[in-house]
């Protein structure tokens, strides 16, 4: 019986190593799946593409699956997940010239971690009294958590987005040339294109997403949502087969191997160094993603919560369409878990927790077996919950 073909979109970044690792390593291959990779360069590219059908299934920031539910995409096609693939992995970089504009202001500001942000509302005041452009900073997406994350280290230090600084969308892999070419002063994305700005002398890393929120959703396995029901026996085996991968990222050897496939050039095409700085067995703190199948892995509806409240924060959508109904048929922790099973992994037996509540790591006991959870405070101390179908 011939194997069943499947397209799956990527964006060159280190947290599309699940997809690398499958494929290089024949996870998919031995459930039977005859896998194409498709190298994408936007995330605009992605969105559309898996969209219309193009591509089965996306290496998908996991906010566009929230903001289809809201019915806010420009396609309004429904995405769904049943598996994310990271958490963390990005990081705020400014460039040379911002940072020696906020140490002549504070040259303390870069002595303790977190970096705090107020520093540049001074910035931004000096600017607008001179006549000079705006700070501007690049992220990757309107709906994503690099966008979200960038805007709540902002305001936690009393800078306004949108009005201190100028947020604009630029590919990943555009981020580290804008930069040094002086068109944008700063920018937040996913591994490696920080680490590329420091190795070149573009920039300087100040803050990573880690810091700002340790257990902050990134990228999931996103698929339409209509797909799912035509294809269930298929689907299973695609989240089966990332479940593996993910467990190969677990090991720091695995790790070592997916530099080695991702340093290719029909993956991202950058040095191994340029990699090893979030991906590697000697991974920075706070700068490397966590892969993990059951931590990372799950679908949880608080994080999609704590997303569509950012939405309506930062006046993208309003709530009107979020409902317990919705966050379950796009963020399929039922089809999580009966993959889970067949796979002999734990898996969460609730899908929500409160977000922010702890400063360590900690054990969920409502589970198949007890889950040892990450640290999850917010930069601020706030917590999300999401109760039902309210968000309170």
């Amino acid at each position: 019986m011939p194997a069943d073909a499947l397209t799956i979109g990527f964006i060159p970044l280190c947290d599309a190593a699940p997809l690398a690792v499958a494929q290089e390593e024949g996870h998919f291959h031995d459930l039977g799946l005859d896998v194409t990779l498709k190298r994408e360069r936007s995330w605009a590219a992605i969105r559309d593409n898996l969209a219309y059908g193009t591509l089965d299934a996306a290496h998908l920031l996991s906010p566009i699956v929230v903001a289809s539910m809201l019915g806010v995409t420009a396609t309004k096609t429904q995405f769904a997940t049943a598996i994310g693939f990271n958490l963390n992995g990005n990081a705020i970089t400014v460039s040379n010239d911002l940072y020696a504009e906020m140490r002549e202001i504070d040259p303390w500001a870069f002595d303790a971690r977190p970096v705090k942000a107020r520093t540049l509302a001074e910035v931004a005041r000096r600017r607008r009294e001179a006549g000079s452009p705006p700070i501007t900073f690049a992220m990757v997406f309107p709906y994503s958590s690099h966008n979200y994350l960038l805007r709540y280290w902002l305001s936690a230090w009393g800078v306004e987005p949108d009005k201190d600084i100028r947020i604009i969308v630029v590919p990943p892999p555009d981020m580290v040339d804008l930069c040094a070419a002086g068109d944008i002063d700063g920018f937040c994305v996913g591994e490696p294109w920080s680490t590329l700005a420091v190795h070149r002398g573009v920039g300087h890393q100040i803050v990573s997403g880690a810091e700002i929120w340790p257990a902050a959703p990134e990228k999931v396995l996103g698929v339409r949502a209509e797909w799912i029901e035509a294809n269930n026996d298929v689907h299973q085996r695609l989240i089966r087969a990332i479940m593996r991968a993910l467990n190969a990222l677990k090991t720091d050897e695995g790790k070592d191997r997916a530099i080695d496939y991702l340093s290719s050039g029909k993956y991202i095409g950058l040095d191994k160094r340029d990699l090893s700085r979030s991906l590697g067995s000697a991974a920075e703190a706070g700068l490397a993603a966590l892969f993990d199948p059951t931590v990372a892995g799950f679908p949880w509806h608080s994080k999609a919560g704590w997303t569509a409240h950012q939405m309506q924060r930062w006046k993208q959508a309003d709530l009107a369409h979020l409902s317990a109904e919705g966050l379950q048929k796009a963020f399929r922790t039922d089809l999580y878990r009966e993959a889970a099973k067949r796979e002999g992994l734990r898996y969460p037996l609730v899908d929500s927790v409160i977000e922010g509540a702890n400063s360590e790591s900690w054990p969920l006991d409502n589970a198949s077996t007890p889950i040892a959870m990450p640290a999850d405070r917010f930069i601020d101390g706030r917590t999300f919950e999401l109760e039902g179908p309210v968000l309170l």
